[in-house]
């Protein structure tokens, strides 16, 4: 899967409602509903796990990143999946354009994408990737 798929893919989903667990453009996204959404329209085949409360823990992104084998990264880069934190540990995720992130945000009821400037630079706990298919 090349980054520009995936941002391609995740971009057609811009201005989707906000639902938790979900994973359909047509009834609402939440930000890891996004990735896998986007992920697979792309033609990458990925694990999905809906086991998580409506405040995902880090334990939550930390299965999902092993089950689908995501590698870490130095920095943000387009095609990068983004995890953020607002307190303790990792509770949202995003995946980074050339412009910025785009994310399902609950807050602005959608997915939206936006430069990657204050304050997002300070909840990034950490960068992840998937690794290149051979």
């Amino acid at each position: 899967m090349h980054a520009a798929q995936f941002i391609a893919a995740a971009r057609l989903c811009l201005g989707t409602r906000f639902r938790h667990q979900g994973r359909s453009p047509a009834h609402g996204l939440d930000c890891v509903g996004l990735i896998i959404v986007a992920a697979r329209s792309a033609g990458r085949e990925v694990h999905d796990m809906r086991a998580y409360g409506r405040q995902p823990q880090p334990a939550d992104f930390a299965r999902y990143i092993k089950k689908n084998a995501l590698s870490a990264a130095d920095a943000p880069s387009p095609g990068a999946i983004g995890l953020f934190s607002f307190g303790a540990g990792p509770q949202h995720a995003g995946i980074f354009t050339d412009i910025g992130i785009i994310h399902a945000y609950a807050p602005a009821r959608k997915v939206i994408e936006h430069g990657f400037r204050d304050p997002w630079p300070s909840y990034l706990s950490a960068v992840f990737q998937f690794q290149r298919a051979p």
